[in-house]
């Protein structure tokens, strides 16, 4: 912010105290002859000796004291001296002895240097001094956008959104292009007291200003998540990848998510395949199966079913429940064979095939497994139902 104000500053600051306005002719002689001296010393690039003639001068006159306590600020800020700039502004505005149009300008030049210097408090109370000396709808939007700037910076989350409010309908009033600043941080107070749909307002403001900004589109989907409106989150994703954004895995992740949620899985499983971790991630292979299955690609499942299981072996269950489903029974009964550590729920679930395999005999041996590994009614079923057809055949 500082880089920004200065150089306006120091123009406005400099060209002014250079010359001797109109309203200087009400200086007394002596004064005349001090301001005169002062001016032509500091262009020979005599700038101390320029201030020292004014800072011994002590006039009686209250308007000269601050004619030249403005006109030496002017010397400080070239000096690169903001300290004794302030000071010196600060007089001469506070002794209101200046003409409107001077006070106006010094006042506006005390405010910069204050916003620029990081005194915000301070800034923030001359903008508002400021304010009824304007009438120009530009330069009373310049002073609100400053008052939003002073705001931000001490946190008045609430005032900031009126300061910026402000500046928008003067903004609208001058023809002024709409700007990113204000909107950036009417976007921050937002966020900072929790205003989320307000916030979404905002944001949705500033992808018009900014369409290529992923900052915004990111924002968006943020917020719409925060809202749980989903249907608008993936919305937003979908037109950012039509608007050539590269999309992170996670918000691949998080558009798959979405239409599964909205009832498109085969959306979903699609999505999966543009992530760039698939092949090497079990995890992300299963949940992709999980979305095929969703869809009724049973053949496409299965295919990632195995895929993470060759990965991950404890997938091979999915694998198989999915193989029995489709009558796969030889896939499904390899795919349990190739488990480690088989508990007896696998027991059941391979029992389950090999009896309707025809393999009874198997069958029987294998629930009678399972239930010394871990009696339960499910395996005193089988094996009650399988000793039995076993006795008759």
């Amino acid at each position: 912010m500082k880089s920004l104000l200065s150089i306006s500053i120091l123009l406005t600051i400099v060209f002014n105290a250079l010359l001797i306005p109109a309203y200087g002719s009400t200086l007394s002689n002596y004064s005349v002859g001090k301001v005169l001296q002062a001016n032509e010393l500091q262009q020979e690039d005599k700038l101390t000796e320029a201030i020292t003639v004014l800072e011994e001068y002590d006039p009686s006159r209250e308007y000269d004291k601050a004619y030249i306590n403005r006109m030496l600020a002017g010397f400080y800020w070239q000096k690169q001296d903001p300290k004794n700039t302030i000071r010196l502004l600060t007089l001469a505005v506070d002794a209101k002895q200046l003409p409107v149009n001077a006070q106006r300008e010094t006042l506006t030049m005390l405010a910069d240097i204050l916003i620029a210097e990081g005194e915000y408090r301070l800034s923030q109370k001359r903008y508002y001094e400021l304010l009824p000396l304007l009438e120009e709808s530009r330069a009373l939007e310049l002073v609100w956008l400053r008052l939003a700037q002073s705001q931000y910076q001490l946190s008045k989350w609430a005032i900031v959104e009126k300061s910026v409010k402000q500046q928008q309908h003067f903004q609208t009033l001058a023809k002024i292009e709409p700007r990113v600043l204000p909107l950036n941080m009417q976007l921050g107070a937002q966020l900072a007291q929790q205003k989320w749909k307000s916030a979404i307002q905002t944001t949705a403001s500033l992808r018009e200003l900014e369409p290529k900004n992923e900052v915004w589109w990111r924002q968006l989907i943020a917020l719409y998540m925060q809202t749980h409106d989903h249907r608008n989150a993936l919305i937003t994703l979908q037109q950012a990848d039509r608007a050539k954004f590269i999309l992170s895995n996670q918000q691949l992740t998080l558009m798959a998510q979405l239409y599964a949620q909205s009832g498109v899985p085969y959306q979903a499983a699609k999505t999966y395949e543009r992530l760039s971790d698939i092949g090497r991630d079990p995890e992300l292979i299963a949940q992709q199966a999980y979305y095929w299955q969703q869809a009724k690609e049973w053949q496409l499942a299965l295919m990632h079913w195995d895929r993470a299981a060759n990965l991950k072996p404890q997938y091979y269950k999915q694998y198989a429940l999915l193989a029995i489903q489709q009558r796969e029974l030889e896939n499904a009964l390899s795919a349990i064979d190739r488990m480690p550590n088989k508990d007896a729920s696998l027991l059941v679930i391979k029992t389950q095939i090999l009896n309707e395999m025809g393999k009874t005999e198997v069958a029987l041996n294998t629930i009678t497994l399972a239930h010394q590994l871990s009696p339960s009614d499910s395996t005193a079923t089988w094996l009650r139902y399988l000793t039995q057809h076993q006795a008759i055949r």
